[in-house]
């Protein structure tokens, strides 16, 4: 007879220099939360955290709101700790409308780490797959040029507007230059 495993849903709220983590349910009126430290030792630390709050036939399972090169990084992190783990990194719309739904409308840390582990135990997200370093310099690239060619749009833009000669044409003008040698390379 196969065992099935149970996942109990942490969710991590991550900011610049700490992350909340809470986990759903909690088998109380207010569910376990910590905050840690946004490093390596701060997720181990939290793993530690976690193993003391599950029992033998469940596992963990985080999820956290895209929040730039932070949530992927702290999930390289926690898959380099933990091989294996189950983290998903749910978009931040998704997760609002969620929130908005269950008339949840505090915002602290905490209660968006709580709101995180909720919205894992209904909706399952899909695990994060780490891209290839490759791939992601590669996207990183593409997305670095679109920036730019838009910048180098607003610039020729407001140039047409503006048909006197001043120090600021000329300031857009270098900008402008320097735009196109940048989308050339």
């Amino acid at each position: 007879m196969e065992v099935s495993v149970v996942p109990r849903w942490f969710g991590i709220d991550v900011s610049k220099a700490t992350f909340d983590v809470a986990l759903y349910p909690g088998g109380s009126r207010k569910p376990p939360h910590r905050k840690f430290p946004r490093t390596r030792q701060g997720c181990q630390a939290c793993l530690d955290w976690m193993e003391d709050h599950l029992s033998p036939d469940v596992v963990p399972a985080l999820v956290m709101e895209a929040t730039g090169g932070y949530s992927k990084e702290m999930a390289r992190w926690f898959l380099a700790l933990r091989e294996g783990l189950r983290i998903s990194i749910a978009q931040p719309f998704r997760v609002h409308y969620f929130a908005k739904g269950l008339g949840c409308t505090n915002k602290t840390d905490a209660q968006d780490a709580i709101m995180l582990a909720r919205f894992g135990a209904f909706h399952s997200p899909p695990p994060f797959k780490p891209m290839s370093p490759a791939y992601e310099q590669l996207r990183s690239l593409t997305r670095e040029r679109a920036a730019i060619l838009k910048a180098a749009r607003a610039l020729g833009n407001r140039n047409e507007i503006h048909c006197e000669a001043t120090l600021a044409q000329n300031v857009r003008e270098r900008m402008l230059a320097y735009h196109q040698e940048a989308i050339a390379e």
